[in-house]
């Protein structure tokens, strides 16, 4: 078909069609008919880079929707671990703080009192096992690694590391999603390539679709994928919109500002990321959003990274858990003192769904169509 070579996309990503195609035919029964003819046209540009791939795909979405090729929990295979380290919480801390962070850390249900704080607060990703959990235990033990290991082991280490905390985890698609970008970002160095988040991104929608195809449009999954989406792609937009911009200095105080307006701008950009491609689909299916998590969100994530990172080395040096104990109590008796009528949620006429599917489509939609003019990156 001679018209193909006028398409403008300099980039033509088989990842991004291949996951194109699979998440069209899983989302199309749930939209109306005006959004739909949108999906269409959104969709169609993509799809012409290799209609081929695309029909493929959207083929085996359709018929493994409900057939799992890897139907199994590797929680129940590597039962040992789990249970050790979950007698290691239980040995170095307090019931209360123990349920806590078997929660936090290895991702079993909360406690009803700790599930509905944190629901509350808006903070209930913080007790799922998402991006945030692998890379601070990565850099935890990167502190160390780094300074012994080099080159290609230095992957290698991290990538066993990830495979550890993977498998003692409960399982859900947000931790396989999560556990699949990892890999795949720390094997590139060792094959030569560079990684691209973007199909990194893709390829984990793929992979999670194959091994958990009933569970990909459960709300977590959802919510995990669009945050991650928000992140990659409205990031640097709204450091742009904020007007921020790098700068070096030779001097010391004016230094320590600048690093922490960096670090003011960087979560203020991170959560408007997030915001802005959850909130349609939050208000779609759970049917309100608190505007307390607007703070909270911007507060509490940074001040539970030492959590994290005291309690992965009280593993190691048991001596460290009760200063990590003392330093998760006091942020959990913080979340306590919020007051409760600040936590009321906002929620939106069912005359608005139509509106509402509308921009999620757009705010998916548009960054992607916008990537596929960039220089290709071989991944």
């Amino acid at each position: 078909m001679p018209f193909l070579v006028t398409l403008p996309f300099r980039l033509k990503n088989p990842a991004l069609v291949a996951a194109l195609g699979v998440l069209s035919v899983q989302i199309f029964p749930y939209l109306s008919f005006t959004n739909l003819i949108l999906l269409l046209l959104f969709s169609l540009p993509i799809a012409l880079l290799d209609a081929p791939l695309f029909l493929a795909s959207l083929l085996f979405g359709y018929f493994n929707r409900d057939v799992s090729i890897f139907n199994f929990d590797w929680s129940e295979i590597f039962a040992f671990g789990h249970t050790f380290i979950k007698g290691k919480i239980c040995a170095n801390y307090s019931p209360s703080i123990a349920s806590f962070f078997q929660t936090f850390f290895m991702g079993e249900a909360p406690e009803p009192t700790t599930g509905a704080l944190f629901r509350s607060l808006g903070l209930s990703h913080l007790l799922a096992i998402s991006g945030f959990h692998f890379q601070s235990i990565l850099s935890t033990f990167d502190v160390l690694a780094v300074r012994f290991v080099k080159g290609k082991p230095y992957f290698y280490l991290l990538m066993l590391i990830a495979t550890g905390y993977f498998t003692i985890v409960e399982g859900s698609p947000s931790v396989l999603r999560s556990f699949i970008s990892l890999i795949l970002a720390l094997l590139a160095p060792t094959l030569g390539r560079v990684s691209s988040p973007m199909n990194t991104f893709y390829l984990s929608f793929l992979l999670v679709f194959i091994c958990s195809p009933k569970k990909i449009l459960e709300t977590g999954s959802v919510l995990s994928f669009l945050a991650t989406f928000g992140i990659l792609n409205y990031t640097n937009f709204f450091l742009r919109i904020l007007g921020y911009r790098e700068k070096t200095s030779f001097y010391r105080f004016p230094s320590l500002l600048h690093s922490l307006k960096k670090t003011f701008f960087n979560i203020l950009s991170l959560q408007l990321s997030v915001m802005v491609t959850t909130l349609p689909y939050i208000f779609l299916k759970i049917g309100g959003f608190g505007p307390i998590a607007l703070l909270t969100n911007f507060l509490i994530p940074p001040l539970m990274v030492p959590t994290f990172y005291l309690f992965v080395l009280s593993l190691f040096f048991p001596f460290l858990s009760p200063v990590c104990e003392n330093y998760t109590e006091k942020i959990l008796s913080f979340l306590e003192l919020v007051p409760r009528p600040l936590t009321f949620s906002l929620s939106l006429p069912g005359t608005f769904d139509g509106s509402l599917e509308t921009a999620f489509l757009l705010v998916v939609a548009l960054p992607i169509l916008r990537s596929c003019y960039k220089t290709p990156v071989p991944v």
